[in-house]
């Protein structure tokens, strides 16, 4: 019920902005000319702000997964030497209690 509330209350808002906006301007660039609503103008404006912010922040998107599978690779591979390391630890704490208790026993 919100959201119909929101969406109707939106609408209501860009009709009433439209209305407003309906009166022709001129528009230039370099040698075209060429007139159309205030308000087209101004959506056409926000909707290509909206598609490059789109394509901007997919783009960022896209690199920091590649950061994210990056570091998650290495941290895979600093817990797999973790790993290792304490095995390696505990191999030499039994050998030394190995010759600990040889030297203990001669």
């Amino acid at each position: 019920m919100l959201i119909l509330f929101t969406t109707l209350i939106l609408i209501l808002i860009i009709i009433i902005f439209s209305i407003q906006n309906a009166d022709p301007v001129i528009v230039q660039f370099l040698s075209w000319q060429f007139t159309m609503p205030k308000v087209i103008l101004l959506f056409s404006a926000l909707l290509s702000g909206v598609f490059f912010a789109t394509i901007w922040h997919t783009i960022r998107f896209i690199n920091f997964s590649k950061l994210i599978k990056e570091f998650g690779r290495k941290i895979k591979d600093l817990e797999d030497e973790i790993k290792n390391k304490n095995e390696m630890v505990k191999n030499l704490e039994k050998n030394n209690m190995d010759k600990f208790r040889e030297d203990k026993n001669v």
